[in-house]
């Protein structure tokens, strides 16, 4: 990676939590949804990705993210 997308990733923000939270998932809300919100986006904005890889070595007692140890 290199230092300037690094210097990116390494900023705080806070945890994601998902919303709608998933009771409230359903069908209704369609691709062409998620195009128009994603097109009404300021491209000046500032906007937060989370990325979680699953796969951990040991489960962190305090961690609520679906995740499973692995050996390898």
């Amino acid at each position: 990676m290199d230092p300037a997308s690094l210097a990116l990733a390494e900023k705080s923000a806070p945890r994601y939590t998902s919303y709608p939270t998933a009771p409230h998932f359903s069908k209704s809300i369609g691709d062409g949804d998620a195009r128009a919100w994603l097109a009404n986006l300021e491209p000046s904005a500032s906007l937060s990705l989370y990325f979680h890889v699953p796969f951990c070595t040991a489960i962190c007692a305090y961690c609520g993210c679906h995740t499973k140890a692995v050996r390898q």
